[in-house]
Order: structure tokens, then sequence, then C-alpha cells
């Protein structure tokens, strides 16, 4: 920019095709909407979570977007987008070709997960909804098993098919050990097995 203290973020897309995996091709780099969230139609839709550029008032929005945009293997298209609530924490998780979005209420109503998809207009749209006691607050996948970290909670959820989402169990985590739900591992079968640090590891199931 020309402007003295301003500045712009821009996000880039790197891909290496692995269709001959003894040749393997580095693709050059496609400038994308966001920071990249997930994949989904095996790869041809881009999921992107970012504040949008106002390029009239060089500021950047105050509210996420999420955006999903159609790559083709040369460039990424932009298809559409939805503005992620205002509320915090709102984790979003991507999930074959849906998108869990945490909403926390703002009001007094319900805390939820809701589940959105791509039309086939093209268009995101709502698909579901599935109440919480709390608001969530990050999300973690291991297969279609769902774990989702509230402030004393951590709950486990069958995902296997969006949008319908179908609570499994959960137990009270004291909410002084932190710990990282993309660092565990698990399975429907033996549920999930969280690392604690210096705690060692605990498992739910």
């Amino acid at each position: 920019s020309d402007l003295a203290g301003s500045w712009m973020q821009r996000y880039n897309l790197h891909v290496v095709d692995y269709a001959d995996p003894t040749v393997p091709t580095v693709r050059r780099p496609v400038s994308i909407p966001g920071q990249l969230r997930g994949v989904g139609s095996d790869g041809t839709l881009i999921h992107t979570v970012s504040t949008h550029f106002d390029p009239v008032r060089w500021t950047y929005e105050s509210v996420e977007s999420l955006d999903v945009s159609v790559y083709d293997g040369l460039e990424a298209h932009f298809l559409d987008g939805i503005r992620l609530p205002s509320t915090w924490p709102h984790p979003v998780l991507i999930q074959k070709d849906a998108v869990l979005v945490g909403r926390a209420s703002a009001d007094g109503g319900s805390d939820v997960i809701e589940t959105w998809r791509v039309s086939g207009a093209g268009r995101i749209e709502r698909a579901g909804s599935f109440a919480l006691k709390a608001p969530a607050q990050s999300f973690g996948l291991r297969g279609s098993l769902l774990a989702v970290r509230t402030a004393d909670s951590l709950l486990l959820l069958n995902a296997a098919s969006p949008p319908t989402l179908i609570m499994l169990g959960g137990s009270r985590v004291s909410s002084c050990i932190g710990f990282d739900l993309q660092m565990a591992d698990g399975a429907m079968d033996r549920g999930l097995w969280v690392p604690l640090g210096d705690y060692g590891v605990v498992q739910r199931s």
C-alpha cells in the first residue's frame, strides 16, 4: 500500500500434485481469500476463513467470514460466503462436504453447532443445528468421531452423516487443564485419547 501505516494480508495455496507418485508436480501458488480450513468435493472446493478487506476505507471488517471457492487446478474462483457469528468462540470445522460452526448465544438463547452445506446452485445454506449446554470452544475430528470442547466438558458426537449429529456421551474436564483437540487420537470403536501435557493422557469413550 502507498498509505502510511496501512497493511494488507494475502493468502496463497500451495499444492503438490501426486497423480504420479514417482514424479510429484509442484503447482503454481494460487491466491485464496483467507486461511485454509479444509477442502470438499474431492479437493475441488476450498473453505477459507478471514476478515475481509474494505478497499474504500482501507480497514478490515470486524467479523470473520467463511468463504467457499472452486479450485480448478490453476485458479481459485470465489463461489459464496457467509459471515461467521460475531460472538466468540465460533470454531469452524470441515467434515466431508459439510461445514460445522459453533455459535455462542449472546442473548440467553441456545448455544449450538450449525451445519452448513454448498447447494447444487453453489450457495452456502444452513442444513442443521445441534443444541449445546455451553458454547463450543474447539472441535476435533477423528474419522466420524467429533470431539467438542466447552468451558468445562468434553463431548463426543457421531458426525458420520452431517448435518445430523448424534450425542455419544461426555464428561467434565477441569478448565485449568489446557489441551489441543487437534493433537488427540481415537476412533468410534475405541473412544478418544487426549494428551494433557504434564498431566499425562486421558481417555474418553
